[in-house]
């Protein structure tokens, strides 16, 4: 979350206050917008709710890439309650996945997932070798 990226910080890019400010620029000015109006209008098939996911998507491959081109996993998991919308914001994601034989788990209750992914490297590095 603390990475430089463009011209802040990577959670200024792929967090809600990135969503938000992405669908400021593109017509939302309603008091109090919260990421799940625009996810309702994207279901909607709202032009700007659904141009502000995708713009979200770009900024998280783009963000993540770095990272996921120097650790090169297997697997990727999205989570929490944003996951929910990958449906929106996941193709570019989604291709790139592909063209790298990268599986992509979209989990939104995802409190544990940390430990369990732990607790799986554990078991399969650690004590297996």
């Amino acid at each position: 979350f603390h990475l430089p990226y463009e011209d802040s910080i990577i959670d200024d890019y792929i967090s809600k206050r990135g969503i938000l400010n992405i669908a400021q620029k593109n017509g939302y000015f309603i008091d109090n917008l919260e990421v799940i109006n625009i996810y309702n209008d994207a279901q909607s098939c709202k032009k700007n709710a659904i141009e502000t996911f995708k713009q979200f998507g770009e900024n998280l491959l783009a963000a993540l890439l770095g990272t996921i081109n120097s650790f090169k996993p297997d697997i990727i998991v999205f989570g929490g309650q944003i996951s929910k919308a990958y449906e929106f914001f996941g193709q570019q994601m989604n291709t790139y996945a592909k063209a790298n034989a990268i599986q992509i788990v979209i989990n939104p209750a995802s409190s544990d997932s940390a430990l369990i992914g732990a607790n799986q490297y554990w078991n399969d590095v650690v004590i297996r070798g």
